[in-house]
C-alpha cells in the first residue's frame, strides 16, 4: 500500500510537506505557520484512537473519526488535511482509498472532507464530486483579533 500510519521517523518530512500545505492554502492571509504546532498536532494525531497520519512517498494526510454532534450513535470521519507532492497527482486515490479505509475501519459510516481557498475549491469539488462526495457546507472565516 503506498500509504500507511505515520511513525516518529515520518515526522520532519511531514513537518516540511505541511509547510507547502501551508503556503499554498488560504490560511497565510491571517496566521503563520509554525514548525513547533504542526509537529504537536502530527504527535497527538498519530498518539490517539480517533485520529491518525498517513504518510507515504508522494504524501500525507489527517483523518479523523468523530462522533456526529446531532446523533452520538453515527461516527464521521473527516479529513483534516491532505497533500501531494507536485506532480504526484496520480497518487491521489490511493490516498483517498488509504483514508476512507482508516474510517471506514474505525467504524464511520460517512465521510466529510474541504477545500481551502487557496487550493482552487471549485476544481476541488469537482474532484470530491466525480469521488462520490456532495456538496453539504461552505465554511467561513472571520478574524476575531
Amino acid at each position: 500500500m503506498p500509504f500507511r500510519e505515520a511513525v516518529d521517523a515520518d515526522i520532519p518530512r511531514m513537518v516540511a510537506m505541511g509547510r507547502r500545505l501551508f503556503e499554498r492554502s488560504g490560511w497565510p492571509s491571517w496566521v503563520s505557520c509554525d514548525d513547533a504546532s504542526m509537529e504537536e498536532t502530527l504527535r497527538g494525531m498519530m498518539g490517539a484512537d480517533a485520529a491518525a497520519v498517513l504518510v507515504g512517498e508522494h504524501g500525507f494526510a489527517g483523518v479523523m473519526v468523530t462522533p456526529a454532534y446531532f446523533n452520538h450513535t453515527i461516527l464521521t470521519g473527516q479529513k483534516v488535511w491532505w497533500w501531494l507532492e507536485p506532480g504526484c497527482l496520480a497518487w491521489r486515490r490511493d490516498l483517498w482509498d488509504a483514508m476512507e479505509g482508516w474510517a471506514r475501519s474505525k467504524g464511520a459510516a460517512a465521510f466529510f472532507t474541504g477545500a481551502s481557498e487557496g487550493m482552487n475549491p471549485r476544481a476541488v469539488g469537482r474532484l470530491y464530486e466525480r469521488a462520490g462526495y456532495q456538496s453539504a457546507e461552505r465554511t467561513y472565516l472571520k478574524r476575531l483579533k
